[in-house]
């Protein structure tokens, strides 16, 4: 009923404003997509859904007398634009646009004919009545307008709700749509299309793109280069800037966003709350950039903003990962595992969320990902949770801690304030309630709150060697998030300690694996995956990606040095004494630099900071490095001695003492010796 001629659809196509190739039929960018003269039409049952969801069914407004405009852009046979004026008493206007001459000309044709028989003006008084409504015709007048014309050129400024039927529409013509609707809709309440609509065009997102680096690839008024700045996320870190502070051209574009296009999307998404758009303010807002590298990401946790938002900048082709982690999401028809509780989002989409929901930044594995985020508050309405949590005299310790008790006394069931609260009562000697705290906030607030688990398994459990208990609180933290690296650092921690190698090994190779794990924390598992080697070039390996990833860890030189020391025994035992010389120098840098990074106070040693440790505890480390530097450096002068025999035998005795002191350093080599005469 409604084909068109070639010559038709060849004008259709052509009149969309969109590429032709010499006036011919429009050329989709994909040879399989449908083009825009393409044609379908949504059921009459699709029709009353759609209603239902744009707010204009009758238990959904507010007021029973017509005051909604309801606009069809790409109107085709009419049939929308008829019932919504049939079937809705609450739409004074219904309004249809379709360029193709053919379809008008059918929807203009079909509703004259249901006009001069009375079937218009029967039906709607039907539909009235329904509604409990006695219209006066001579008070208002229900019209209905359909048009030929092009959809770009009509007057869109008194709709108040409007359908696109945008399947077939290319990405340039949905972003004139997008750029008209802000331009000229000024009453518009909802938007409805079949396909996703960007809230902004890959134009203005290259540009923010583009204005940021720009920045941060300047200098500053001091000549200082300028960077991506950078800030913690609890276990790890992300680079950004808040908008506030970042260049003005991106602040002054995100102001106007925010009140043109954000704060309208809020509202419809949570009219409870926003209820209009006046009181609506963002309390922050920042640009992330996201690059694959190890610890950038965002950790699992709730906003402290009434309602949350989060733009994409960038295409998602652009980068592999990345994305919304949000627990307790799960895709309709899919199953409840950590993929389908990633948020996807393409260039110019946004998402918005209450401030509760818990979240984090997916790890990208691959590429680069650029997202502008940001909280909202409203003017009227109060949350006193977060106020405490958030209070200005955070340097006062007692008030700090009286803030957070009476947050919790307000909203036990908001589980922000337990692990802080448990911190403080830790640092003021009350490890008992601090412990009680953590677990309340899983009794009550929250039985999968990730910090409070963490706590209990780490403080609580782990510490006191009851291991089996902390390997159940790592596991509640990697259901929550499969990739968080301190929970899987604490979990192969705790087989080790139980001694199923086994699970240690299982974890330590899923650690390594996972994307977005910290340096810190890389570094101790490779370190950890070579003691456990039996081939020592494997060994070997696995503490050079142990040092690449951190190279403070006191620890991994040490073992490193040792596995060197071992592989140089083999080869001077296989006769291959260049090998073993070669081993036994390496391993003597690598036991130096271990004692350098425990003299100078800077290195890690095991998987502790190096300044928890005791000075007893130092001393001992140190003493043991020293010896095992001098067994590698004597047995490096051997080396070289059966490699380049010196005429006359073996050297004197201050010759072989002043190539130790070479060898060794000389302090290492006065402190050896002054241990050895005090033994």
């Amino acid at each position: 009923m409604f084909a068109i001629s070639e010559e038709e659809t060849k004008f259709v196509n052509c009149q969309t404003g969109l590429p032709t190739d010499n006036d011919i039929l429009y050329k989709s960018d994909k040879d399989a997509a449908p083009e825009p003269s393409t044609y379908g039409e949504i059921t009459s049952l699709g029709s009353r859904q759609l209603f239902d969801y744009m707010g204009l069914i009758r238990q959904d407004t507010t007021n029973y007398k017509p005051n909604y405009q309801f606009f069809d852009l790409g109107s085709g046979g009419g049939r929308l634009v008829m019932q919504s004026h049939l079937e809705l008493p609450s739409v004074i206007r219904s309004v249809g646009i379709e360029l193709s001459p053919s379809r008008s000309n059918i929807a203009i044709q079909t509703w004259d004919n249901l006009v001069k028989s009375g079937n218009a003006k029967r039906i709607r008084k039907m539909a009235e009545k329904s509604w409990g409504i006695n219209n006066n015709d001579d008070i208002i007048i229900p019209m209905v307008e359909l048009i030929e014309g092009d959809l770009f050129e009509l007057d869109i400024s008194k709709a108040t709700h409007m359908y696109i039927a945008s399947l077939c529409f290319s990405e340039e013509m949905l972003e004139r749509l997008v750029d008209k609707i802000e331009r000229e809709g000024e009453n518009l309440q909802i938007v409805a299309t079949i396909r996703e609509t960007p809230m902004f065009t890959k134009e203005e997102c290259d540009e923010i793109i583009q204005k940021a680096e720009e920045y941060y690839s300047s200098v500053d008024e001091d000549g200082q280069q300028r960077e991506w700045p950078k800030m913690e996320s609890g276990q790890y870190y992300v680079q950004g800037f808040f908008i506030k502070d970042g260049p003005p051209e991106i602040k002054e574009w995100f102001t106007r966003m925010v009140k043109t296009r954000l704060f309208e999307a809020l509202n419809y998404q949570f009219p409870d709350f926003c209820d209009g758009i006046e009181n609506l303010v963002v309390d922050n807002a920042y640009m992330f950039k996201y690059i694959h590298a190890p610890g950038l990401r965002t950790e699992i946790h709730t906003d402290q903003g009434c309602l949350s938002f989060t733009f994409a900048l960038n295409s998602n082709s652009e980068y592999q990962g990345g994305g919304t982690f949000v627990e307790g999401l799960t895709k309709v028809g899919g199953e409840d595992n950590s993929s389908n509780k990633i948020i996807e989002m393409d260039i110019g989409q946004c998402t918005v969320r209450p401030g509760g929901i818990r979240h984090g930044g997916n790890p990208l594995e691959s590429g680069t990902r650029y997202i502008i985020g940001g909280f909202c508050m409203h003017k009227k309405k109060v949350e006193v949770t977060r106020q405490l949590m958030d209070n200005p005299c955070s340097s006062d310790a007692t008030l700090v801690r009286d803030c957070l008790e009476a947050a919790i006394a307000f909203n036990p069931r908001c589980d922000l304030p337990y692990a802080n609260l448990a911190h403080i009562y830790e640092k003021e000697g009350y490890q008992t309630k601090a412990l009680d705290v953590v677990k309340d906030c899983l009794h009550t607030a929250n039985p999968h709150s990730c910090s409070a688990s963490y706590y209990l398994g780490t403080i609580g459990y782990y510490q006191t060697g009851d291991y089996e208990k902390a390997v159940e609180c790592m596991n509640v933290c990697l259901g929550v998030d499969p990739k968080d690296g301190d929970a899987l650092q604490t979990l192969y921690q705790s087989y080790a300690k139980l001694g199923n190698t086994q699970e240690e090994s299982n974890v330590l190779k899923r650690l390594v694996k996972t994307p977005g794990v910290s340096n810190r924390v890389l570094a101790n598992a490779h370190c950890n995956l070579g003691t456990l080697c039996d081939d020592i070039d494997t060994e070997i390996d696995h503490y050079l990606k142990a040092i690449d990833c951190d190279s403070t860890s006191i620890s991994t030189w040490h073992s490193f040095g040792s596995a060197l020391s071992t592989s140089a025994l083999a080869s001077y035992q296989s006769k291959d004494i260049q090998s073993s010389q070669n081993n036994f120098k390496q391993a003597v840098t690598a036991y130096r630099k271990a004692i350098d990074l425990i003299d100078s106070g800077s290195g890690r040693s095991s998987e502790d900071d190096f300044s928890n440790l005791t000075n007893d505890d130092i001393q001992q480390q140190r003493k043991e490095t020293l010896d095992c530097l001098y067994r590698a450096a004597t047995l490096q002068m051997r080396t070289e001695m059966e490699l380049n025999p010196q005429p006359g035998g073996q050297p004197r005795h201050d010759v072989l003492m002043e190539k130790l002191k070479n060898i060794m350093g000389e302090t290492n080599c006065n402190e050896l010796m002054r241990m050895k005469i005090g033994s």
